[in-house]
């Protein structure tokens, strides 16, 4: 997949279902690696690492993460340029 993000590294929380998943699958076809993640595996209608399997069986580069604070952490400088997207929600 090559696109506009060819080179990046997006990191998207809230990835396994939704509007995440939606962002995730949008931004490793527009070629970026992205690391998707969401608040445990095995979440009823998607998680993170089906939507990374997805991404590479469509071609693209992505991995499953669930230490996201950590990546940012010790990380961040190794992946630049990083895109960070929040679509961690919660509902009540």
């Amino acid at each position: 997949m090559a696109g506009k993000l060819t080179g990046k590294v997006a990191l998207v929380t809230g990835s396994g279902q939704g509007i995440g998943k939606a962002v995730a699958m949008a931004l490793a076809a527009e070629g970026a690696k992205v690391v998707t993640n969401n608040r445990k595996a095995g979440t009823q209608g998607g998680d993170a690492a089906t939507v990374a399997s997805e991404i590479k069986a469509a071609g693209g580069e992505a991995v499953r993460s669930s230490a996201v604070f950590l990546i940012l952490k010790k990380r961040s400088r190794q992946f630049r340029p990083l895109l960070k997207v929040s679509a961690a929600s919660i509902s009540w």
